[in-house]
């Protein structure tokens, strides 16, 4: 079974697969050449065409001579016994340089330069925002706004809960309370649509907001590698949301799926997925396992997709390419147990990442060496091409950065025995 045609999707892979010639030389020649227990060899004194001067030279003390870069390394950095903790040390080191780049990453995003009077403004009042009515949005107990500030556009999100949760994944420029009108709130937090009344507002990227159902239905028919990694990245994310909602406690969902939305921002041409926390008391609930199949289904073309998965009626997978891997995340998650999200996730993941030329014979060993070598390569590549203090990734490089920190060998090995590669 081709695994979404390997080469369509590397070709849409942001990161290149160079190795680095410097991570490379750090691992295998750690002392340019000299074995560990050799001193380099002093250089040859100057010689003198005059026996005299000779022989006084040798009686003469040698001149003291400057220390060799390789003996100035071995006093300033620590030696490891042998070839393989060298490897060990480097590999870790890589690891956990991704991590840090990660946290980064996901706990603050960068703030553009616009915006960030806005961030250190305690004084900020709902009236200092020119709203674009219009473009109203509710999803569940919020509510998005585009609005301008100073002529810069901006987001704004609101709620009339007190105690109200930012949105997971798109962390905001700045929030306050204050008063806001109440046709602009959402309507399942309040029964007044035209007295203010005070509500929480987040000021957040000028960003385009839409249902996650709505992004779900819009998308093309699947027909080839490209369509079904599209499908496959929406899908990870939503499972990645839906096991975040779990970890706080929340093991089920709106049907309407209201809890996520898609920020579509400009220059990435993959929606990201926004998780909107709050406390919703619909009637029609799915568990996270429903959630993510209804998903999955609709995007393969299932018009009823949500009526199948709460009515017992039966799921069957369209004809698409790659059937086998999508049959497969079906079965996963008809099991509802606790671990059919986590073991979803490790299948989209291989599906969208994972080597493409390794045997089941070949065991943990040749998967971990294709691990290490993925993170020095995507790492190198992250030097290169971003700031420091600023990196900004997409939707796709950013899952690709959270899939090689956090899976090992292990997993790897259960994802491709699942898929029978």
């Amino acid at each position: 079974m081709s695994r979404l045609s390997r080469k369509a999707t590397n070709n849409h892979c942001l990161f290149s697969l160079q190795v680095s010639s410097a991570s490379a030389t750090a691992v295998d020649s750690p002392t340019n050449g000299l074995p560990s227990n050799q001193a380099p060899l002093p250089p040859t004194p100057p010689t003198s065409s005059s026996p005299s001067a000779s022989a006084a030279g040798a009686d003469a003390e040698l001149p003291r001579q400057r220390p060799s870069r390789v003996s100035l390394r071995k006093q300033t950095s620590v030696v490891h016994a042998n070839l393989e903790e060298n490897y060990d040390a480097v590999t870790a080191s890589n690891h956990e340089a991704l991590l840090q780049l990660l946290d980064q990453v996901s706990g603050r995003r960068p703030v553009p330069t616009a915006l960030r009077p806005l961030e250190h403004n305690p004084a900020l009042a709902f009236t200092h925002f020119k709203v674009s009515p219009e473009t109203h949005v509710t999803c569940g107990r919020r509510a998005f706004l585009r609005a301008t500030h100073r002529d810069q556009p901006v987001l704004l999100m609101l709620s009339s809960e007190p105690a109200a949760t930012p949105a997971a994944s798109l962390p905001p420029v700045a929030m306050f309370r204050d008063l806001v009108q109440g046709h602009l709130l959402p309507r399942a937090s309040t029964g007044s649509y035209t007295s203010a009344m005070q509500a929480t507002v987040w000021v957040l990227p000028p960003v385009t907001v839409r249902p996650l159902w709505e992004v779900v239905c819009a998308q093309p028919e699947v027909v080839g590698p490209q369509q079904e990694q599209q499908v496959c990245l929406l899908l990870l994310q939503t499972v990645h949301h839906l096991l975040q909602l779990q970890a706080r406690g929340q093991t089920f969902v709106d049907r309407s799926l209201c809890e996520l939305v898609a920020a579509d921002a400009e220059g990435d041409p993959q929606s990201r997925l926004v998780a909107v926390y709050g406390n919703y008391e619909g009637r029609q609930k799915l568990t996270g396992c429903q959630a993510a199949l209804a998903v999955m289904l609709r995007m393969l073309g299932v018009q009823d997709a949500l009526e199948r998965v709460t009515d017992g009626r039966g799921v069957s997978v369209p004809d698409v390419p790659s059937l086998n891997a999508f049959e497969l995340l079906a079965n996963l998650l008809l099991r509802e147990d606790a671990a059919a999200l986590g073991r979803a996730r490790a299948v989209l993941e291989f599906l969208l990442w994972g080597p493409a030329d390794l045997e089941l014979t070949e065991g943990e060993d040749a998967l971990q060496r294709w691990l290490d070598l993925e993170r020095a390569t995507v790492l190198n590549n992250l030097i290169r091409t971003q700031k420091l203090w600023s990196v900004e990734l997409s939707v796709l490089e950013e899952f690709r950065l959270m899939f090689l920190v956090n899976t090992d060998a292990a997993t790897l090995r259960d994802a491709s025995e699942l898929l029978d590669i």
